[in-house]
């Protein structure tokens, strides 16, 4: 009786022990969903087809398209027609490849507008082996002009717009 209730005992506290460590696991979980869901980043969820089969608030929100009409959608789709072709098929590749990528697209919003997203491709496998590949946006427009604009203005008269000195020494 003895060594049972050591026994017992023991395995009562292994069951505590893996109580606690579910509900910090959950805890956890609850709050990875809640950065996701709340973040303004647009994060979506790509299978090895291409469609998306999950997408936050931001995606939505950043792309103007409902989420429920995102779920389902071709990601391919959300492309701008302005997306340089190169760089398209270096992310096409990634999703079908299911490795990383990381670079800045152009993106179609709804109402014909466009913007620059900065895009981040981190494949992941599931536990019954399911291939897919999580992306995460940023708009990055502003960002992007304001660099163009230093660009311009370090190699340009702000008078006369003409090209300075620097220029040159930078072209020979």
């Amino acid at each position: 009786v003895q060594v049972r209730t050591q026994e017992l005992t023991q395995r009562n506290v292994e069951l505590q022990a893996e109580v606690a460590a579910r509900a910090r696991a959950q805890s956890v979980a609850h709050t990875l969903s809640m950065a996701v869901s709340e973040g303004e980043a647009a994060v979506y969820i790509v299978n090895q087809a291409g469609f998306i089969t999950y997408s936050n608030p931001g995606a939505s929100q950043l792309s103007g398209i409902a989420q429920n009409e995102l779920i389902g959608r071709e990601y391919s789709t959300l492309y701008a027609s302005a997306f340089a072709t190169e760089r398209r098929h270096a992310l096409d590749d990634a999703l079908k490849k299911h490795r990383r990528w990381t670079g800045i697209v152009s993106r179609a919003r709804t109402g014909g507008t466009s913007y620059l997203a900065e895009v981040v491709l981190n494949p992941i496998t599931d536990e019954n082996g399911e291939k897919s590949v999580v992306c995460v946006e940023s708009d990055v427009t502003k960002r992007e002009m304001d660099a163009a604009r230093m660009r311009r203005d370090i190699t340009t008269d702000p008078l006369t717009g003409l090209y300075n000195r620097r220029h040159f020494d930078a072209q020979l």
